[in-house]
């Protein structure tokens, strides 16, 4: 029986709702029916881009569609089934093309269903030209096609952003939340919802009287005041969110969407804001007593905390409950915590923060447990098969090459179509010799040039008698813990994750901590084997559970942390290895654990003989 799989997609969120994914899934199924064929996987692109290849990026659908054929998960022979051509790429000639060869290299046989139910397989394409000839024609339509509507559309906006300025029309749809667009194209009008307006006044009164964002937000969920988009609590981001939107005072800022270094952001129109865009719902007298107030209270803050760097994983915390971002906490009591911003306006239940003061030294020597997790680590013997292949991979690719070479020494008709081959394979050849070197290659910690290379001299400089020094050398060590660090979790119970990035270690790390110190490390392999190295390795050289200071170390002018003895803590540890490949690193070797309870048996043995002894004395002499 013939199998066959189908990929759809489509481009943007407005598509999803409209009739693309019903329209491209109950084709691929029409066609099976009627030439009975059994469809046995479906792989959707949803928003994403053919024009800027969006789908062929590391969470794209298509992407891993050809990885898995190209790794033997489908038979040869099966079907690709898809709408269109365009539905593969609309990008360049070249890339379009190098895939479009790409998936019939891997086996498939690609059929679209718009274009008269075209069937490409490798031996059509390989022996007849004008199948080549009408893939190409389809995939350059497809990139002309949405070239010519960028370009409509930036002149579209190019247009709108002039009226925007000269009549203050509205450019769309959107407008901020305490606002509404009625009419149609140049009789589009602005209408203020009175309601949420005097909400928005109410906010830059409060925050005018002293009370900052999170207090504003309590305020409003005290007061039950409803949400603008519908959200059941007000969290301090709505607030900042709206005392920081200068559209209240009337002005727009427009943006443009630029393609830089081949990703699209956002860039501030090169003619500055429209002043008056908007109707004005608060005065500008109000807007500037805000912005003062709240740049005093920065200023206090600043003042109060002395050290711009006194949270060194700013940016990258995050909840477990709610996914909102981890902010450090000052008590007035002096004591510091990590807390989930929404707890802060009563809006995750996630309330419990960490605390600081047994983060911090964790921290500091993270370089440290890093190189002794990674020394604990099994090492692998070196895979001849997949050196093997690398040798092989990199002869095709010589071969390759030099029959590219020769090619132009052939009448120029004649070649045309075996350089387009040989393109392709020379692209799969090198595509798979640079992710077996990446699978062989395994970080070196220790290499003085490898990741850990910045994070020693940062420490150094942030221990500094010097303020100044130290507090430049605090941003390094945060910058340096950024680019280590893929994200920090706070869980219940004041329990914190610490998640190392996996490039820089070649598998996943994770460190446990809880109030009272380090737990544990955790190592998953690639292959899926795990280990752990318990907290009690670590219990003697890593500090544990510490009453919390008025004065945090970093301020003071002592030493703030000594650098852990990683050789002394490597003698006293023994890895165990489970059936199951798994592995446990210990403290105690098994044989020493042995004398110990051998010897707190013969202990007890002992005191039971000296107390029989003791009763029976009295009877032996009677």
């Amino acid at each position: 029986m013939q199998f066959a799989i189908s990929y759809k997609r489509f481009s943007t969120a407005k598509q999803a709702q409209g009739d693309s994914r019903r329209r491209q899934t109950a084709m691929a199924e029409e066609y099976c029916r009627r030439h009975k064929i059994r469809l046995v996987d479906t792989y959707l692109d949803a928003g994403l881009s053919g024009f800027r290849g969006e789908h062929l990026g590391d969470n794209g659908a298509l992407r891993a569609l050809l990885d898995q054929a190209k790794s033997g998960k489908f038979k040869p022979g099966t079907l690709l089934i898809v709408e269109s051509l365009d539905r593969l790429s609309r990008l360049e000639m070249t890339t379009a093309l190098r895939l479009f060869l790409d998936i019939l290299d891997a086996g498939l046989v690609l059929v679209t269903l718009i274009d008269g139910e075209q069937i490409f397989t490798k031996e059509r394409v390989d022996g007849d030209p004008t199948a080549l000839m009408f893939a190409i024609m389809i995939l350059s339509r497809a990139n002309n096609q949405s070239r010519t509507n960028k370009e409509r559309a930036l002149e579209y906006w190019r247009r709108a952003r002039r009226k925007a300025r000269e009549y203050k029309t509205p450019m769309g749809g959107i407008a901020p939340a305490w606002l509404s667009v009625v009419g149609r194209r140049d009789k589009r009008r602005f209408v203020v919802d009175e309601a949420k307006a005097a909400v928005v006044a109410r906010i830059f009164e409060l925050g005018v009287l002293g009370m900052g964002h999170e207090r504003i937000a309590r305020f409003l969920n005290q007061e039950n005041v409803p949400t603008f988009r519908g959200t059941p609590r007000w969290t301090v981001g709505m607030v900042a969110g709206i005392s920081k939107n200068r559209a209240v005072i009337g002005v727009y800022e427009p943006r443009m969407n630029m393609t830089k270094d081949g990703e699209s952001i956002r860039m501030a129109d090169a003619d500055g804001p429209i002043e008056g865009y908007y109707p004005a719902i608060i005065g500008t007298a109000l807007y500037k007593a805000y912005k003062l107030a709240a740049a005093s209270r920065m200023h206090c803050q600043q003042k109060t905390r002395g050290n711009p760097y006194s949270n060194l994983v700013t940016r990258i915390g995050n909840c477990e409950s709610c996914s909102g971002t981890l902010i450090h906490n000052k008590h007035m009591h002096g004591y510091d915590y990590l807390r989930c911003v929404a707890s802060k306006a009563q809006h995750c239940s996630n309330r419990q923060g960490f605390p600081y003061h047994s983060l911090e030294p964790f921290l500091l020597v993270f370089d440290d447990l890093m190189e002794i997790a990674w020394r604990l680590l099994p090492k692998q013997p070196p895979d001849e098969a997949l050196n093997k292949k690398i040798v092989k991979l990199e002869a095709a690719v010589g071969r390759t090459k030099a029959r590219l070479e020769l090619l132009p020494l052939l009448p120029g008709d004649e070649a045309v179509a075996r350089v387009a081959r040989l393109r392709a394979k020379l692209a799969q050849f090198e595509d798979e010799l640079a992710d077996a070197k990446q699978r062989v290659q395994v970080p070196d910690l220790l290499d003085p040039n490898g990741p850990l290379a910045g994070f020693k001299p940062a420490k150094i400089k942030a221990q500094s008698a010097d303020m100044l020094e130290r507090h430049v050398g605090r941003a390094e060590l945060a910058a340096e813990l950024r680019r280590l660090i893929e994200g920090v979790v706070l869980h219940g119970q004041r329990t914190l994750t610490i998640h190392a990035k996996a490039e820089h270690f070649g598998c996943l790390v994770v460190y446990a901590l809880d109030a009272d110190g380090l737990r544990g490390i955790q190592i998953v392999t690639p292959d899926g084997r795990a280990g752990f190295i318990g907290g009690s390795v670590f219990r003697s050289v890593l500090p544990g559970k510490k009453p919390p200071r008025r004065v945090p170390k970093h301020m003071t002018d002592e030493p703030v942390w000594d650098s852990l003895n990683v050789e002394e803590l490597l003698a006293r540890v023994h890895v165990v290895h489970l059936e199951n490949g798994n592995w446990q690193a210990l403290v105690a070797e098994p044989t020493q654990m042995d004398k110990i309870a051998w010897r707190g048996q013969h202990a007890l043995t002992f005191r039971a003989n000296l107390a029989a002894k003791r009763f029976s004395a009295p009877e032996a002499a009677g």
